[in-house]
């Protein structure tokens, strides 16, 4: 298996050089009017276009696993995998269903913002030090659906968002497809198609945020999954070990016993210590796993990556920004994550950090902190430059 997966990695490198030039037109499905000033852009880098006024386009596309994405306000985002794409590439966009909102058994609130904005934001955004630094322009187009029963909280822009990160010197324009909180797992599942256009400034600026998105980079997850993908994940800094959970006798035991009676005096500080640890303890196996050991290769440009139950992966080349420890006093210092797949996938890698299904993989741990619209960069960024 190792022969196969580095063999595969020596093409992934040589097919990063080619790419093609899409070209074609976008058409109103219903009229068969050609659509003008489509947004047409590669998701999550800084590569785009918009439709001329007979509905053409012409873009460049690496190769790669990416995601094209064709928005219009008012119509359907339409996606397309690169390689089920040939030319010439003909899209039919249609009407949106969002006016469909008042048949909807949850109706949208009438002050969601005011109810809802900072938890979204800190939620969507994060709660980094990068993202007191990061603007939404245009809130006024997000709405919510609070579901009671469900005990869900969903969110719906009519528009994409477009964000100002003054600490990485980003303008993202983000069509966010999907954003669903469970209140009672403490899930967030988020997905959209960014497109981010770097910010002019002076020399100065430039240099400030090319060093913070490196920063930000050492030990993202985009950062582990190229170096899964170059089967240099040990090299890199990743400890990567396989884990499993349990559930907390103890905490299940002292819950029932308060359920019925009082807490003893003599013991409170024992049963609040014990109350305050996780529902579920973490065993963690020894034995640091190498790249090869998860993950193998596919094709000439993708990787898979499968594991059972948990990974814990610990970057150790820095410790966790405070911002973290600000909002998790109890926790370590060490930058530990831990992914599990809420459905038995292959998870496919690129080399420039994507991956798909990207809703199959949960993080928490750091990843669940840092991986927010505040810290994020494009697959096409390149490290060290």
């Amino acid at each position: 298996m190792r022969a196969l997966f580095i063999f595969c990695l020596m093409l992934i490198a040589q097919s990063l050089f080619a790419q093609l030039t899409l070209q074609g037109k976008v058409i109103d499905s219903a009229t068969s009017q050609p659509l003008a000033n489509v947004s047409v852009f590669i998701s999550n880098t800084s590569a785009g276009t918009i439709t001329k006024q007979d509905g053409s386009f012409s873009l460049s596309i690496p190769q790669g696993a990416y995601q094209i994405v064709f928005s219009y306000i008012g119509y359907a985002t339409k996606t397309y995998a690169t390689n089920t794409i040939s030319n010439p590439f003909n899209v039919y966009l249609s009407p949106s269903d969002h006016q469909l909102e008042d048949v909807v058994l949850v109706p949208f609130e009438k002050d969601g913002w005011a109810n809802w904005g900072k938890f979204f934001i800190d939620l969507f955004i994060g709660t980094t030090d990068e993202a007191r630094q990061c603007v939404i322009q245009n809130t006024k187009t997000i709405r919510f659906r609070h579901d009671k029963k469900a005990k869900t909280l969903q969110a719906i822009a009519f528009e994409p968002l477009t964000i100002i990160n003054k600490a990485l010197g980003y303008k993202i324009q983000y069509q966010l497809e999907e954003f669903t909180y469970d209140f009672t797992n403490k899930y967030l599942f988020y997905q959209g198609y960014p497109l981010f256009t770097e910010m002019r400034g002076s020399g100065y600026r430039q240099k400030r945020w090319q060093a913070k998105r490196k920063e930000v980079y050492e030990g993202s997850q985009m950062h582990f999954m190229r170096s899964l993908c170059r089967n240099v994940i040990v090299e890199e800094g990743f400890d990567v070990f396989r884990m499993r959970k349990i559930e907390n006798e103890e905490k299940k035991r002292i819950r029932l016993m308060l359920k019925y009676n009082p807490m003893p005096e003599d013991s409170s500080k024992y049963y609040e210590n014990i109350l305050a640890e996780p529902d579920e303890k973490s065993i963690i196996y020894s034995g640091k796993l190498t790249g090869d050991s998860i993950a193998f290769g596919i094709n000439d440009i993708t990787a898979g990556f499968e594991f059972d139950n948990y990974l814990y992966i610990n970057y150790n080349k820095k410790k966790v920004p405070d911002a973290f420890l600000r909002s998790f006093p109890r926790s370590s210092a060490n930058m530990a994550s831990e992914i599990t797949l809420l459905e038995k996938v292959t998870l496919q890698v690129d080399a420039n950090g994507n991956f798909h299904p990207q809703l199959a993989l949960l993080n928490t741990g750091y990843w669940g902190w840092s991986e927010k619209i505040s810290r994020m960069l494009p697959f096409d960024y390149k490290y060290g430059k």
